[in-house]
């Protein structure tokens, strides 16, 4: 959720998918009551028509009337930060592994900010080769191979690598200027730096 791109008492749907056997939606502490996961392929969600406001929408699930899980998102502000993540392949089929860097822009409390449309660049160091950069907009003309960039897209980037063959030590330097693009609810921004160890070195982070 962002506070600048939605107007107080908008009302929004929201789905929850769960295999509980009921969901409970509270928006700041009160209940929207409950719902049954259908078992339709296309009525699976559980729905409620949500009136927006600014705060904490929680879900609950439940089963046999006990509380199994809870989930929660908070509304964001302009993005200040960006969350690095990386998830190993391993090697097959004569392959050598290969990894994805995901990038997302958080907000100053960590909350995930989902409009993010900043660029985020990437400086590639040691025995790794870059497979192809991705973020999921079907219309951006930015090479996915060629450019050191890709921008943001609903808050999220990943860079794909491969390592080399023998290879011992990789790291990725990831950097952004973050804050609300059209300034519209604030003209702070923040740039945002970190060298990512990728696998054989140490992290290092700024």
């Amino acid at each position: 959720m962002d506070a600048s791109k939605n107007e107080k008492g908008t009302v929004i749907p929201v789905w929850v998918y769960s295999n509980v056997d009921e969901v409970e939606l509270f928006l700041n502490g009160t209940s929207l009551g409950k719902d049954k996961p259908g078992t339709v392929w296309n009525e699976m969600q559980c729905e409620w028509m949500v009136p927006y406001e600014a705060g904490k929408l929680e879900a609950v699930g439940y089963i046999d009337g006990k509380e199994v899980n809870r989930t929660s998102f908070s509304t964001a502000q302009e993005p200040s930060k960006l969350k690095t993540s990386i998830q190993k392949l391993n090697a097959e089929d004569g392959f050598t592994s290969s990894y994805i860097i995901t990038s997302e822009s958080l907000d100053e409390n960590r909350n995930f900010y989902p409009y993010g449309e900043n660029k985020v660049y990437y400086n590639i160091l040691g025995d790794v080769k870059k497979i192809s950069m991705e973020n999921g907009n079907p219309i951006d003309p930015t090479s996915r191979t060629k450019s050191d960039f890709r921008a943001l897209f609903f808050g999220k980037t990943r860079l794909f690598l491969r390592a080399l063959p023998k290879a011992k030590k990789a790291s990725v330097i990831t950097a952004s200027i973050l804050g609300d693009k059209a300034l519209y609810t604030s003209n702070k921004i923040t740039i945002d730096a970190q060298q990512i160890d990728v696998f054989g070195n140490s992290n290092v982070s700024s």
